[in-house]
């Protein structure tokens, strides 16, 4: 049995997916936590914005993903999605500099986890994201991709 669980972020928006594709199951290939709500600091940019979404989501995949371990044994690396290349370098990018001197250091771990390969995040682009619906109006041909992305409709 292989058990994967994904995560995608959508600046503050984001769900974990659980795929079990040996198994049918209610939950196989369905969205199985999610959470779209107002950013409760203030950011000075939105590189910044979603790097600190990219850490609430991180801290959300480390749960389900010991969650996952504890009901099957197995503890794989999550996959988090994020849309935001400028966020996604300044993961990558080990050195404080003027960009990211304020942000808070609470935030700083999901350098941690990365390079520990708990989180394993890739980079997807706006147009393919799913968790768009989540914060945005969109047209209903794109609002059923979405939901379908996540499993939560199938055609």
């Amino acid at each position: 049995m292989k058990e994967e669980l994904e995560a995608f972020k959508e600046n503050d928006a984001w769900f974990p997916v659980d795929k079990l594709p040996s198994h049918k199951t209610p939950v196989q290939c369905s969205a199985i936590s999610w959470e779209s709500r107002k950013q409760r600091t203030v950011a000075l940019s939105s590189m910044e914005a979603e790097y600190m979404a990219i850490a609430e989501a991180c801290k959300e995949a480390i749960y389900l993903r010991m969650l996952l371990c504890e009901l099957t044994g197995n503890l794989r690396t999550v996959k988090l999605y994020n849309d935001s290349q400028s966020a996604q370098k300044l993961v990558a990018n080990h050195v404080c500099h003027r960009k990211s001197k304020h942000i808070d250091i609470r935030y700083h771990f999901v350098k941690d986890v990365i390079n520990d390969k708990v989180i394993n995040l890739q980079y997807l682009p706006t147009t393919a994201m799913p968790a768009d619906f989540l914060t945005k109006a969109l047209s209903p041909m794109k609002h059923y991709k979405c939901i379908e992305g996540i499993g939560m409709f199938k055609r």
